[in-house]
């Protein structure tokens, strides 16, 4: 885990994961998984539970790398916006 000081740039961090994330060869959800994962959103919107379920089948046929990858910047996410009131995001 990645350990920033308290006088890191926000700004910085972000973009260097952004840089990362482009640089990839492939995107975390590759090419050959993007229609399914487009049906599984669109599935969300009318019935979230089913929706919920069937991203859940999807995210499991992600190769290792790209599910390890998904995971943590899940994790990231939830940590950043678990201090909301302090980041405003």
């Amino acid at each position: 885990k990645p350990l920033f000081d308290s006088n890191t740039d926000v700004h910085t961090v972000a973009s260097l994961l952004k840089l990362y994330l482009r640089e990839l060869p492939e995107p975390v959800i590759p090419f050959s998984k993007y229609e399914d994962f487009l049906t599984c959103a669109q599935l969300l919107a009318k019935d979230e539970e089913e929706g919920i379920q069937k991203l859940g089948k999807q995210v499991n046929t992600l190769p290792l790398p790209n599910y390890n990858l998904l995971n943590y910047i899940c994790k990231f996410l939830d940590e950043v916006q678990s201090h909301c009131n302090e980041n405003k995001m």
